[in-house]
């Protein structure tokens, strides 16, 4: 039997091959990709790097390998993409006092400025997503998807 999508009055009822969570994650990836490509413009970016930007802003210092691990990215997808975010002037690497054979990795001014522009996109893509659901349902679709997010990752890392 088909279900509303959101429980919302007058929200679609989904047929059965909507209702994968599959097609559902890829609506919503393909609709966060659409915004990006339109904001991100204003300074500069492609949606593949907002990850990273992210990610650097949060973890001052981090190392690349630390990133790739938290990100669950290659190594060559990460250094081209941390090339590019150097050569824009958005992240900085430093020795790594710990180890010669490693960088860290620091947001410059300008990269606290686009790491700011980025989480309001993310914020407000995610305040508008969400609007359909109550706190409390908020908080239970990220602590589920979350949860998958986590499983899945571990799957693949540990051959389950």
């Amino acid at each position: 039997m088909p279900t509303n999508a959101n429980n919302a009055p007058g929200a679609p009822e989904l047929p059965a091959p909507e209702r994968r969570l599959a097609l559902l994650v890829s609506g919503l990836r393909h609709n966060f990709q659409e915004i990006c490509a339109e904001r991100l413009k204003e300074v500069g970016l492609s949606q593949g790097l907002v990850y990273f930007v992210l990610y650097v802003g949060a973890h001052e210092g981090c190392t690349q390998t630390e990133m790739n691990n938290a990100l669950r990215v290659d190594v060559g997808y990460s250094t081209r993409s941390v090339s590019k975010l150097v050569e824009a002037g958005v992240i900085e690497r430093a020795p790594n006092p710990a180890d010669g054979r490693s960088n860290l990795l620091h947001l410059t001014q300008k990269g606290k400025e686009v790491s700011a522009f980025v989480e309001e996109l993310v914020t407000e893509w995610d305040e508008e997503a969400l609007s359909c659901l109550d706190p409390a349902e908020k908080s239970q679709l990220v602590d589920l998807l979350g949860r998958v997010v986590f499983s899945m990752g571990a799957q693949r890392e540990y051959g389950n």
